[in-house]
């Protein structure tokens, strides 16, 4: 059976592959699918094989399901959620590298749905070109290459944008993909709906009574995962006593963590926000894989100051879409830093929002040219 599994897979990738670079014209986009390929499978076999420290996580989900024989107690958000997925995979007799190798191809399908809708409006010479090249650097598909809540995360976030961005308006496809999020990181749950519920609206022009309403939905929204915090943290009241005991379990466990980890109270709530987006730098690397993170950090930082720049320059114009993902993307960052203590985390958890963030400066590269061609056509 596992076999047969494997060989559906490698067909699934390349088909996925071979429509992607047959349907495109452009030699360099052809290219890009291509490394896309190359950089993403070649993640998925040092994850498993060269950088074992990488794969604990997935094998103690995989563990944890072998032995289970109840799904209740496993209906928790977290890791347990994790195990309840993968969980009938595993009970009929799925093995660990065929698990890992459908993760990976999941989200390898995200990456490749990013590039067909962000090179449908796109210049070859573009600077939102040249920021997609951001998407091939591997730190990014090491965290979805094996069974990972990023693997999972990542192209649930990119269904809701799909069903998104040209409407605006969610389907049961977007409601189910944000229900799952819920219980695999519940923060990211509110974070997208709040978001939504701001863009959408802005956008809207409503009488005082329909704003309360809007604002008082919201309100409401912010409370569902609380439980699911509760419980996720292992918090059986939440008070003053609780979070401070969580808190110092957490310093605790930072200390013995690796060479890698940053105590909380040595740092400021701006040098975590500038950890969560692009540390570790070279002065603080201490590996190969975490030089590795520096260059691809430098280079953001210089995505970030030209795409800004050339933006503002020529005249930020959002449309719904592109705001909302910005928007994530921001809030992410910004909840982030409230608790980020370790270097190999925050490169971590840029899976959440550098997607985000490069299909956003697209779209609003698309709207400045389209309006740019607008005005020449008058």
């Amino acid at each position: 059976m596992n076999f047969t599994i494997t060989l559906i897979l490698l067909v699934i990738i390349i088909r996925i592959t071979a429509f992607s670079i047959l349907n495109e014209t452009s030699q360099i986009k052809k290219a890009i699918y291509f490394f896309l390929f190359v950089i993403h499978f070649l993640s998925f076999f040092l994850f498993l094989e060269i950088i074992p420290d990488l794969k604990k996580d997935s094998f103690h989900f995989y563990e944890r399901a072998l032995k289970a024989d109840n799904f209740i107690d496993y209906l928790r958000p977290g890791s347990y959620f994790m195990t309840l997925i993968i969980m009938p995979f595993v009970k009929i007799g799925v093995s660990f590298f065929n698990l890992s190798l459908l993760c990976s191809t999941t989200s390898y399908y995200a990456f490749n749905y990013i590039y067909k809708v962000t090179f449908l409006h796109t210049k070859v010479n573009s600077l939102a070109l040249g920021s997609l090249f951001f998407l091939l650097f591997p730190t990014i598909h090491f965290w979805t290459s094996g069974i990972t809540k990023e693997s999972l995360v990542f192209p649930l976030m990119v269904l809701v944008f799909s069903d998104l961005k040209t409407s605006f308006k969610p389907s049961i496809f977007s409601i189910i993909a944000s229900i799952l999020v819920l219980f695999i990181r519940p923060y990211l749950f509110s974070i997208i709906t709040s978001s939504f519920l701001i863009t959408w609206s802005i956008a809207q022009k409503r009488s005082l009574k329909k704003n309360t309403l809007i604002v008082i939905i919201f309100l409401c929204l912010l409370l569902i995962p609380i439980p699911i915090f509760k419980s996720f943290l292992n918090i059986e009241i939440i008070n003053s006593e609780s979070i401070n005991n969580f808190f110092n379990s957490i310093m605790d466990y930072i200390g013995s963590s690796g060479n890698s980890s940053i105590p909380i109270t040595q740092t400021n709530y701006f040098e975590r926000f500038f950890m969560v987006l692009f540390r570790p730098l070279f002065y603080d690397s201490h590996n190969i894989f975490q030089h590795l993170v520096s260059l691809e950090n430098l280079l953001f930082i210089f995505l970030c100051i030209f795409s800004f720049a050339k933006l503002f320059k020529r005249g930020v114009k959002f449309i719904k879409i592109s705001f909302f993902l910005f928007l994530t993307a921001f809030l992410i960052v910004l909840f982030l830093s409230f608790y980020m203590y370790n270097l190999g985390l925050a490169s971590r958890m840029r899976v959440m929002f550098v997607p985000y963030f490069i299909i956003a400066i697209h779209f609003s590269f698309k709207v400045i040219e389209s309006s740019n061609n607008s005005c020449k056509r008058n």
